[in-house]
This record gives structure tokens, sequence and C-alpha cells, in this order.
């Protein structure tokens, strides 16, 4: 099982049979290195077509990788979801109570380089800043163990920064469980695991439209909310799902209400899954 390109690539030079690798490609894999390295489009058109299977976490993926080479039969191609810790987010749902009240208004869940377009966060955060007059308290998550608050930050009035480090899976969902609004806005499609987190844990979403979450029933889409790219229009879109935040009825099942939702997240239907294409290579 080759995640990634660079593992793919080992497999090749390690002279690995193409009938027994399952390629599993991160989004930038397929999505941004071969339209700018042509010995990676090379390579990719060559591969793609004669490996076992393609599994990926969204349709764009699968896309581009018939794009990249024509030869690939589309039943190779199979969609399976990145999991999330459903036990223990259930866990904490229960642990938590009927306690309602969340402290943190904002947080942001991914990485601080220009794929998460971190920048635009800045930019919006500065414009909420003169349009609120109340204080809003932004938790940003440092994916990468970011420790210090950028200098432009501290420079906002009326918005409370806390850089948190990079957090195990407990306190990441502690934290998500604590949020009203979590941001999520990348260039590049991506399943993110972390929005299927706070989805679960009922925080408002505001995201970037990507396919990747067209797959999302539409009644957990309530509280989603897209990024326009419009300044004025996000930040107003952002206060507004703070004023208007309703924490969710946990005491509603939505694992009975969207089961093939929740299935496709579970990490032991997901193992299942990869177990049957094992099982596919292996029998020939």
């Amino acid at each position: 099982h080759c995640h990634g390109l660079f593992s793919l690539l080992i497999a090749h030079i390690g002279g690995i049979s193409n009938s027994r690798i399952i390629f599993t490609p991160q989004g930038s894999d397929l999505l941004v290195l071969p339209d700018k390295n042509f010995l990676v489009r090379k390579f990719l058109s060559f591969k793609l077509a004669k490996i076992s299977f393609i599994t990926a976490d969204s349709n764009l993926l699968l896309k581009k990788a018939l794009a990249l080479s024509p030869k690939l039969k589309e039943s190779k191609l199979k969609i399976i979801q990145n999991g999330i810790p459903l036990d223990d987010i259930d866990r904490l749902i229960r642990d938590r109570g009927n306690k309602k009240n969340r402290t943190i208004d904002i947080c942001w869940i991914r990485g601080l380089s220009e794929v998460y377009q971190f920048e635009y966060f800045l930019e919006l955060l500065k414009r909420i800043s003169k349009l609120y007059s109340s204080e809003i308290n932004v938790h940003i998550i440092s994916a990468y163990g970011e420790k210090t608050i950028p200098i432009e930050l501290k420079k906002y009035k009326n918005i409370n920064i806390n850089l948190l480090p990079r957090l195990n899976s407990i306190d990441f969902l502690k934290t998500l469980l604590n949020s009203k609004v979590v941001i999520s806005i990348p260039k590049s499609d991506s399943s993110p695991r972390s929005v299927y987190e706070a989805i679960n844990l009922g925080c408002s979403i505001f995201v970037t439209k990507l396919e990747c979450l067209e797959w999302v029933p539409s009644g957990l889409k309530s509280n989603f909310l897209y990024s326009t790219n419009n300044l004025r229009k996000d930040s107003l879109n952002l206060i507004n799902l703070i004023d208007n935040f309703k924490s969710r009825d946990f005491d509603i099942s939505f694992k009975e209400l969207f089961p093939d939702f929740y299935n496709a997240l579970d990490y032991k239907k997901i193992a299942n899954t990869y177990l049957r294409l094992f099982e596919k290579i292996q029998n020939g």
C-alpha cells in the first residue's frame, strides 16, 4: 500500500510488481506536482495505468488520475474516505453532558501556509475587528507546531488570539467541542478529517466549496457557510455565524439519521474496505 508519491516511487525503484500495488495519493501528488514538474507527470502517466488500485478521498483526485493517465481503467478507482475517531467523539460528547456554553468563537484548524489561505484568514480577522464591537476569541491550532503569534495578529482590536501548538487527537477534539465556528478554506481539494470531526461535534462550518464535501448529506450542512473570497461578505458571514450559533442537540442521533455518512468515516469499516482490495490482489 503506497501512501503518497514518494512511496510509489520507492516501490517502483524497488521492483515491486505493479499488480501488488494500491496507491493512495496525497492531494498535492496529483493536483499540484504533475502541473509543476514534467518528470512527475511523465512518471504518473506511465505508472497509474499499471498498478492494481488507486484509492482517494475525493472524486476530483480520481478524475485527475484519469486525466494524467488516459489508459487507466475506471474500475481501478475507489473512493475511500479518511476516517475519524467516532468512539472518542461519542465519549467526549457524553462527558460534556448538558453543558451548552462554548468559549471559542472561531477556531482555525488547518496549516499556516499559502495553500490553506492563512493570509486571507488574517485579512478576515482584520476586517472583523473593524465591523464588530464585541470581543471575539480566536484559537489557531498550528498543525506544524508553530508557537509564536504573528505580530500582525496582535494589532487587531477586539480579537483575542490563542495560538495552540500541535495537539494530540483528544485535545484537538476537545478544542473543537468548545468552538462555535470552525474555519477550513484551503485552495486544494482534500477530504478534511477535521471538518468531519467538527460536524460531529456540532460546530458551525466556514469552508471553501470543494468537490470533496459534496458527499456530506444536505441535512448536515445547515450550519455550513462557504467562502466567497469577498472580504466584506465573508467577514459579515462569519460574524453572523458567531452571533446566531446554536448548540447542537446531541440527544438526536445523527448516526441513525445519516448512516452512510457515518459508516464511511468508521475506522473498522475503512480497514475492511482496504482488506477486500488486498484480498483481490492476493487472489490475482
